[in-house]
């Protein structure tokens, strides 16, 4: 991470430089241009991931072999901060791997956010749920940058029930 920050600064560098050097319209306008996208990259760089909280919402903590579950995460940060997009991903148990789910959401200055995910033919057992994980970048992929929030949730899931009628 402390690399591509390097990058950053020495692409700063090297289009002020040639700025300075050819002179004329043409590079002070690629690297004024510029200047704003690198400027938003550091920004990005020094933006704490940490300052999102995550809450995972399950109507139901039981339920029967081949029923689908329907959650909803919640994030709130603390400091608004125009981030251009925030992948979530609610990392699933192993259980459950036959399932994703990942979404993209533009945030920009939203100071919450909500998104519903549905799993489909539950298998039964016990899910545990541990974290939700969150990504962003700036808007050139310069700065790349990750975070992982503890959230922890379980489910059962008990085989079918069927009614059994004993009359001969």
């Amino acid at each position: 991470l402390v690399g591509r920050l390097l990058f950053i600064l020495a692409a700063f560098t090297v289009l002020y430089s040639y700025a300075m050097f050819r002179g004329g319209f043409v590079s002070w306008l690629l690297f004024y241009s510029f200047l704003p996208f690198l400027f938003y990259a550091i920004l990005v760089f020094f933006y704490p991931l940490n300052f999102f909280k995550a809450e995972r919402i399950i109507d139901k903590k039981v339920y029967e072999n081949g029923d689908s579950l329907t959650f909803e995460i919640k994030l709130t940060r603390r400091l608004l901060f125009p981030i251009s997009y925030l992948m979530i991903e609610d990392c699933l148990p192993e259980s459950l791997t036959a399932n994703q789910c990942k979404v993209m959401v533009f945030t920009f200055f939203r100071k919450s956010l909500s998104r519903k995910f549905t799993i489909g033919q539950l298998p039964r057992g016990e899910h545990v749920f541990k974290e939700v994980k969150l990504t962003t970048s700036d808007f050139l992929g310069f700065i790349k940058k990750d975070y992982t929030i503890q959230v922890n949730n379980k489910i059962v899931v008990y085989p079918k029930v069927s009614k059994v009628n004993l009359s001969a």
